[in-house]
C-alpha cells in the first residue's frame, strides 16, 4: 500500500520531443504544481426544441499542460535540468580529482531540450496513480535564497499533453547529497563583494508554447516550443546601505558585472561542491536607499542582466561529483 508520503516527481530527457522515455532522477518537489489544459468547443445554432447548448454539439480538445516545481537546491542532480538553459559542456573532470564541472552558458537558438515528466499522485485508496507529461519544456528559472534559508529553484514547464496511461517509473533522488544554505552564499558586484539580506534571479527563455496547426502529423497536438522572443534575465539583491558605491552605479546607469556563488563543501584538490552564476554586463536599475525609525537602512537593488556583444549573458558553472548530467 502506498500513501501520501509515496507521491514524487520524476524526469527523463528525450530524444524526440513527445516521445515518452524513462524516468532518470527525481527531484524533491515541494508541492504538485501540473495542470492539464483543456478546450471545450461547443456548436450552438438554431433548431427546433433548443433549450440550450445541445449535449451533441460538444467537443472536447487536449491544450496540453502547464506545470510548476519548486525545490531546494541540492549539491548533486542539477545538471540534467541545467542544460534546458543553454548550450552545455561536461561535465568535465578536474585535474584527477573527484570534482566535475558542467557549464552552461546562453545562446541565441532555442535550448531544444525536452523531457518527460511523472507526477505520481497517490488517491484516497492508497494507489499511486501516474500522470506522465511527454513534451516537457523548462520556460523560465527562478532562483531565490534569503538569510536564514536554502537555496530554491522554481521552474515553469509547458507539456505536450497528460495521459494517466503510462506505467509508474521508477527515479530516486541523488544519494548523500545536501542543500546549500544561506552562508554558503557570496555576491560581488563590479568585483566587490556586496552582502545580501536576500537575492532573487529570474530567466525567461522567451519560448513560444502555443505551436498549434492544423495538420494530420501532430494530431490536435502543439509542435516544440521554440524562441520567438528575446530572452530576459532579471533579478533583485537587497542588503544594508554600506555607502554610495551601488548607488552611484544606478545613478550612472553603468553596466557591470554581477556573480553569485554558492560553495559547499570540499571534494578534493581544492575543489568543491558549488554553483556559480556569472552575469557579465548588468545594468542596476534602482532604487533609492529607504531610512526608518524600525530599521537599518537598507539598499534595494534590482537588476538587468543585458548581451554585451562578446560574453553569453549568463554562465551557470555546477561543480558536483556527478559524473554525466
Amino acid at each position: 500500500m502506498a500513501s501520501t508520503l509515496d507521491q514524487s516527481f520524476s524526469v527523463g530527457k528525450e530524444s524526440t520531443y513527445g516521445t515518452v522515455v524513462s524516468l532518470a532522477r527525481a527531484f524533491e518537489v515541494d508541492a504538485d504544481g501540473w495542470k492539464r489544459q483543456q478546450e471545450s468547443i461547443p456548436s450552438v445554432g438554431m433548431r427546433p426544441g433548443l433549450q440550450g447548448e445541445g449535449s451533441d454539439r460538444q467537443k472536447t480538445v487536449v491544450m496540453g499542460a502547464q506545470g510548476k516545481t519548486k525545490f531546494e537546491v541540492l549539491n548533486k542532480g542539477l545538471g540534467l535540468l541545467l542544460q534546458s538553459l543553454g548550450t552545455t559542456t561536461g561535465p568535465t573532470q578536474q585535474g584527477a580529482t573527484a570534482a566535475y564541472k558542467t557549464t552552461v552558458t546562453s545562446a541565441t537558438a532555442s535550448p531544444a531540450i525536452y523531457y518527460t515528466a511523472q507526477m505520481q499522485r497517490v488517491d484516497s485508496s492508497d494507489t499511486v496513480r501516474p500522470f506522465t507529461y511527454p513534451g516537457s519544456t523548462i520556460t523560465k528559472w527562478k532562483w531565490s535564497h534569503q538569510v536564514g534559508g536554502l537555496l530554491e529553484a522554481e521552474l515553469d514547464w509547458d507539456a505536450r499533453t497528460e495521459s494517466t496511461a503510462t506505467a509508474a517509473g521508477s527515479a530516486v533522488s541523488p544519494t548523500t547529497a545536501t542543500t546549500y544554505d544561506w552562508t554558503q552564499l557570496q555576491c560581488t558586484i563590479n568585483g566587490t563583494e556586496y552582502c545580501l539580506a536576500n537575492v532573487d534571479l529570474e530567466i525567461d527563455l522567451g519560448l513560444k508554447t502555443n505551436r498549434r496547426l492544423m495538420c494530420a502529423t501532430s494530431a490536435g497536438l502543439k509542435r516544440a516550443p521554440k524562441r520567438a522572443a528575446v530572452p530576459t534575465v532579471t533579478g533583485a539583491l537587497k542588503g544594508e546601505f554600506d555607502d554610495l558605491t551601488n548607488f552611484a552605479l544606478y545613478t550612472a546607469g553603468t553596466i557591470v558585472p554581477i556573480v553569485l556563488t554558492w560553495t559547499g563543501a570540499s571534494i578534493g584538490g581544492g575543489n568543491n561542491f558549488s554553483i556559480t552564476i556569472t552575469m557579465a554586463a548588468c545594468k542596476l536599475e534602482g532604487d533609492t536607499p529607504e531610512s526608518s525609525l524600525t530599521d537599518l537602512t537598507m539598499q534595494p537593488l534590482p537588476f538587468k542582466a543585458l548581451y554585451d556583444g562578446t560574453n553569453p549573458m549568463y554562465k551557470i558553472e555546477y561543480q558536483s561529483t556527478d559524473t554525466t548530467l
